[in-house]
C-alpha cells in the first residue's frame, strides 16, 4: 500500500509539472503574439540615417576671440628696438609672462571644445552605421543566412554598444541555431541597457525554456504584462 501510494503520489506530481509548463508555454505564446503585432508597427517607421555635421562649438566666436588676441598684442605695447636700452629698463618681464600663459589657457580650452565636438559627430557617425549593418543583418536574416546575419549585427552591436536593440537582434539569430546560452547572454546584455525591452524579455525566456531554465525564464514576465 505504502509502494502505490508512493507511485501515486509521483504521477500527481508529474502531471502538475506538466500543466504548469505548458501554461507558462502558454504565457510565452500571448507574449509572441504581441510582440509580433508591435513589429508590425515598428516595421513601418524607417530609421533616418542623414543627419547634418553638427557644428563646432564657438566656432561663431572665432572672429571674436582673434579680435580679442589682437587687441592683447596691441594693447599699450609696442615693438622695442634692439638698441633701446632705456626701453629694455622699464620692460615688465612678469607681466609679458602672465600674459602670454593666459593665451595658452584660452587656446586650450577652445581646442578641448572642438576636440569634444568631433567626438559627438563621430559618436554620431558610428550609430548611423550601427543602423546601416543591422539593416542589413535584418535582410540576411529574412533570408534565413542566420550566420551571417549574426556577423552583421556583430559589426553593428561594435559601432554603437548602447543600443539594445543589436545585442537582441543577434539573440534572435542566435535562437533560430540553436545556440540559446549565447542568445541568453545577448538578451542579458540589451536588457541591461533597456530593462523594459520586451522583445529582449520574450527572447531570454524562450531561450531558457530550451535550456531548461523553467524557473528563470519567468524571470522579468511581469514587465512584459506592464508594457
Amino acid at each position: 500500500d505504502y509502494v502505490m501510494d508512493g507511485a501515486a503520489l509521483f504521477q500527481r506530481n508529474m502531471k502538475e509539472n506538466s500543466d504548469d509548463l505548458r501554461e507558462f508555454l502558454d504565457d510565452i505564446k500571448s507574449w509572441e503574439d504581441e510582440i509580433k503585432k508591435k513589429d508590425e508597427l515598428l516595421s513601418k517607421q524607417k530609421p533616418i540615417l542623414k543627419k547634418a555635421f553638427p557644428p563646432i562649438r564657438n566656432k561663431s566666436n572665432n572672429s571674436k576671440v582673434e579680435k580679442v588676441k589682437t587687441s592683447k598684442v596691441g594693447e599699450g605695447s609696442t615693438r622695442i628696438n634692439s638698441y633701446d636700452y632705456r626701453a629694455w629698463d622699464k620692460f615688465d618681464v612678469e607681466r609679458a609672462c602672465e600674459d602670454s600663459d593666459g593665451g595658452g589657457t584660452s587656446d586650450s580650452s577652445e581646442h578641448e571644445e572642438e576636440d569634444e565636438a568631433i567626438e559627438e559627430y563621430t559618436q554620431e557617425q558610428n550609430q548611423q552605421k550601427a543602423v546601416i549593418e543591422k539593416e542589413k543583418g535584418n535582410v540576411l536574416f529574412s533570408q534565413h543566412k542566420y550566420e551571417a546575419a549574426i556577423e552583421r549585427y556583430t559589426q553593428a552591436v561594435a559601432l554603437d554598444p548602447t543600443n539594445a536593440v543589436l545585442p537582441a537582434n543577434r539573440a534572435m539569430a542566435l535562437l533560430k541555431m540553436n545556440r540559446f546560452a549565447a542568445a541568453e547572454q545577448d538578451c542579458t546584455v540589451a536588457l541591461a541597457i533597456d530593462p523594459t525591452y520586451t522583445k529582449a524579455l520574450f527572447r531570454r525566456a524562450t531561450a531558457r525554456v530550451n535550456l531548461k531554465k523553467y524557473h528563470d525564464a519567468t524571470h522579468g514576465s511581469h514587465i512584459v504584462h506592464a508594457v
